[in-house]
């Protein structure tokens, strides 16, 4: 009799260890996906998830929409910042870390992994700006903000080895 009732224990323990597991393991495949993308963002936009902050339960999906394009009548790259929401959080002309001239619209495919999160980008006049890495290797910083956007770069590559 004890046996049973001890077998019964520990089925109902397993069982519900087993199910907080596939619980963590669906919120950790959920979360991998971006959120639907709002009407206000460019197609074109990746979304750059925020840092887990250890939440239970990660919702909402927190993080930016960022996109660059070749304004060809100005012949200079523009990139934007969106919240998760499709809120408009920046929006300027950026220019390559090394050089000067423009970034051909087909070569403006940002690097989601290199460009991190808010933790890597640049304040600036209270204002959050990304630094954005693009696939092919060019690195995209704010014009406005060029100076400090090169120092956070020289920081981040003495203390994370890049």
């Amino acid at each position: 009799m004890n046996l049973i009732k001890d077998t019964k224990t520990w089925l109902w323990v397993c069982g519900i260890l087993l199910a907080l597991i596939l619980y963590d393991l669906g919120l950790r495949w959920w979360s991998s996906f971006p959120p639907k993308r709002p009407s206000t963002v460019s197609p074109e936009a990746v979304f750059v998830f925020a840092p887990f902050k250890g939440d239970v339960v990660p919702v909402p999906k927190k993080g930016d929409w960022l996109n660059c394009w070749l304004d060809s009548e100005h012949n200079l790259n523009r990139c934007r910042m969106s919240d998760a929401d499709g809120i408009l959080e920046y929006e300027g002309v950026f220019s390559p870390s090394q050089g000067s001239s423009p970034v051909p619209d087909i070569e403006l495919k940002i690097d989601i992994k290199r460009t991190g999160t808010r933790m890597q980008w640049v304040y600036f006049r209270d204002q959050i700006m990304p630094i954005i890495h693009l696939i092919g290797g060019t690195i995209l910083i704010p014009t406005e903000a060029s100076e400090p956007a090169k120092q956070t770069l020289e920081w981040q590559r003495e203390h994370q080895g890049h």
